[in-house]
């Protein structure tokens, strides 16, 4: 979309960040390998454009290169790729469970984050369970939001951890500063990279 965008083709568009909640541990076998040449090239042609990505570092409690966020590692010309760990609420801690490394860019608070969550049911069953006098005790089920016979609701809010909820957070703090007057206008290559890695430096606090 974003390359259709830049060469003047219909049904573009002037993406400027992609949040990535998503990742996997390479593997050395032929399959993996040409999978992660595909991601490889899939994001290098994004950043080449000019986007800004920003993906989740993983929530293993390891050190291991977790990818695609362990790109961020990869020395290159193109903007920045930006792997997001997860803060604590105090903004001063690590969450235990965020993965960790020289290839962890930047940190965001990732753990209790409370936002809107949509109607859905996805039958997940609660960790604990059991009976006492007659009546059912169970820890939370965190996949439904209704009772037997029960429309959906609507929707609401809901509390969540990972760093698949720093990563956004990051990214809306990019997005946010690149919303300027003239976003969506058709600049050259070079004009977003240039602005795409200002607002890097102007977020993060990095040159």
């Amino acid at each position: 979309l974003v390359e259709d965008h830049l060469a003047g083709r219909r049904g573009g568009e002037p993406i400027d960040v992609v949040s990535l909640s998503l990742g996997y541990y390479p593997e050395w076998d032929p399959d993996s390998i040409a999978y992660d040449l595909a991601i490889t090239a899939a994001i290098a042609r994004l950043r080449a454009a000019g986007v800004l990505v920003v993906c989740a570092a993983g929530n293993d409690a390891t050190t291991r290169p977790r990818m695609p966020a362990a790109l961020s590692a990869v020395a290159s010309d193109l903007p920045p790729l930006l792997a997001v760990g997860a803060l604590n609420p105090d903004r001063a801690t690590d969450a235990l469970f965020t993965n960790a490394g020289p290839w962890v860019s930047d940190h965001r608070v990732g753990a209790s984050v409370v936002s809107t969550l949509p109607p859905f049911d996805t039958a997940e069953q609660a960790a604990v369970a059991t009976s006492f006098q007659g009546r059912q005790r169970r820890g939370p089920d965190a996949g439904c939001f209704t009772t037997p016979g029960e429309k959906a609701p609507d929707g609401g809010f809901g509390v969540w951890s990972g760093t698949s909820f720093a990563a956004p957070v990051l990214a809306a703090e990019l997005a946010r500063h690149l919303a300027l007057p003239g976003l969506g206008a058709r600049d050259s290559v070079d004009e977003r990279r240039r602005r795409a890695v200002a607002a890097v430096g102007q977020v993060t606090g990095r040159g």
